[in-house]
């Protein structure tokens, strides 16, 4: 949603392409840090009760870097509240009958390309989820 509104407000897609690769790079710069601490020996115990523990440095990069990723969510969230309040009527579907019953509106849905995949991926996960030992 919020890459729609970037792309809505800038009038491109260049802005939220940015905002993607930003987004991108805060995991692999987070999943980087994580490897100078001992991450992957608490998740591999599934000892969640112990501490994170590594350079002083990584943790607090980790702590900083998350820290500005929620205040950067945070802001977001306010700023297309505001948006949307201010622009409500900009943001309403015309009203208008499509012609269409509800059975027909409810078959076109489920017949739609897309989610015929997410319904078939779904499918496929359940069936992972409860006949695949975990690995872990």
């Amino acid at each position: 949603i919020l890459f729609a509104f970037i792309d809505i407000k800038a009038g491109s897609i260049i802005p939220s392409i940015i905002a993607h690769m930003v987004v991108n790079g805060y995991s692999f710069v987070n999943m980087v840090l994580l490897y100078f601490t001992n991450y992957n020996d608490l998740v591999l115990s599934n000892d969640y009760s112990a501490e994170l523990t590594g350079p002083d440095a990584v943790l607090a990069a980790i702590g900083i870097l998350n820290l500005l990723v929620y205040l950067f969510m945070a802001v977001a969230v306010v700023i297309i509240v505001i948006e949307f309040a201010v622009n409500r009527n900009q943001f309403r579907l015309p009203k208008g009958d499509s012609g269409l019953t509800t059975e027909e509106k409810t078959g076109a849905f489920f017949r739609s390309p897309a989610m015929i995949i997410i319904i078939i991926l779904l499918f496929i996960m359940v069936a992972l989820n409860s006949f695949v030992p975990p690995f872990i």
